[in-house]
């Protein structure tokens, strides 16, 4: 925490006993995080003027335990003397650059060393309009051709920043639009979002794939070409589901006579049936009142994982706030082949080990 602090407080341009700190602007980091990329730590933030800030340290190759016998680490050898890594890069760019536009990005290690920045640009653009935001600039190359926000095709924003370099990279990856030859395609992310993503350094390529959907059947995926920004590939391996009926109030996740496990100390969960909906009880009231197992009640007064859960098998639901409805509790990984050609996708559910992985190819080389 405190070789962050000082990387950041570097970049940023908060001095610390360095006169050349003070060839940075001064400008208080609000916002920080930190990610570990081959062999890097990489740490960024954004500041009070909405300008971004990065650093990186390289994690050494060799550290000996007290015991004088080398464990791990990349050097490998005979024991010697722990090594200290170096800063690597300290940088701020403006707030008019493509990484510091990125308000709130997810991120992802990748490998060679990269660290991709990413956040849905469409989907914020039309939930800005919803809002009674400013509408897109001219400029913009969609926003002529598809004025309905439902028309406009999905994009990711996204940026590579390099840990040996601190080069950092952009592009706006633009998807098929929901009207095209592959609607279904845009309708699976549009619904949920993006599940997972990830670069190959060797290919050049992004993939990404939807969220998992009840079943934890194939996702959707999409393909870009790094260099050109230029969508490769647009997959869906399974018909989606018809869309259900928007929702006037969040239903709960758990029907009466449902087997649930609630939470009644810091790790004590007793099982029972839910034997009612939005009950009153004293001065208060809950969401659920479960009969347990052991011949008492009690009322659940949030409908949150943390407080009630599923034990009878099957998949747990959570609330999705983009589709305003309950989807399968579950979450999404990705990895790219080297060669650019196949990508593995796993389906974990949540709070239990479980789940299915799929290999995906496409190209040339799929075979």
């Amino acid at each position: 925490a405190t070789a962050a602090a000082s990387l950041l407080g570097y970049a940023a341009g908060v001095t610390f006993g360095r006169p050349d700190s003070w060839q940075f602007i001064r400008d208080e980091p609000v916002r920080c995080a930190v990610s570990a990329a081959d062999g890097h730590f990489l740490f960024h933030a954004s500041t009070q003027s909405g300008a971004k800030v990065a650093a990186a340290l390289a994690l050494p190759d060799h550290v000996a335990p007290q015991d004088g016998r080398p464990r791990g680490g990349r050097g490998g050898g005979a024991a010697a003397p722990a090594v200290s890594g170096g800063v690597v890069f300290a940088r701020r760019w403006p707030s008019s650059h493509k990484i510091a536009r990125l308000r709130s990005p997810l991120e992802k290690p990748c490998r060679g060393g990269c660290l991709l920045l990413w956040e849905e640009s469409a989907w914020s653009a039309v939930s800005s309009l919803a809002r009674g935001a400013a509408p897109l600039p001219a400029a913009d190359p969609f926003s002529s051709r598809h004025a309905d926000p439902a028309s406009r095709p999905i994009a990711l924003d996204v940026v590579l920043l390099r840990a040996r370099s601190g080069v950092a990279a952009g592009r706006s990856l633009f998807g098929p639009a929901p009207r095209g030859r592959h609607g279904s395609v845009a309708a699976a992310f549009r619904y949920g979002g993006v599940g997972a993503i990830d670069y190959g350094a060797a290919s050049g390529v992004v993939a990404a794939c939807s969220l998992p959907r009840k079943g934890l059947p194939p996702p959707a995926v999409l393909v870009w070409d790094w260099r050109t920004g230029v969508c490769l590939q647009a997959v869906l391996l399974h018909p989606l589901p018809p869309a259900p009926p928007p929702a006037a109030v969040r239903p709960l996740r758990f029907p009466i006579g449902a087997q649930v496990a609630c939470r009644m100390g810091a790790s004590l969960w007793l099982h029972g049936t839910v034997a009612d909906h939005h009950v009153s009880h004293g001065e208060g009231g809950g969401v659920y009142l479960v009969h347990l197992d052991r011949g008492d009640s009690c009322v659940v007064p949030v409908d949150h994982p943390d407080l009630v859960r599923g034990v009878a098998g099957g998949e747990a639901l959570a609330w999705n706030e983009r589709a305003q409805a309950m989807e399968v509790a579950a979450e999404a990984t990705l990895a790219l082949h080297p060669s650019g050609c196949r990508l593995a996708v796993g389906m974990w559910h949540a709070g239990a080990a479980a789940g299915v992985a799929y290999s995906i190819g496409f190209g040339p080389g799929r075979g």
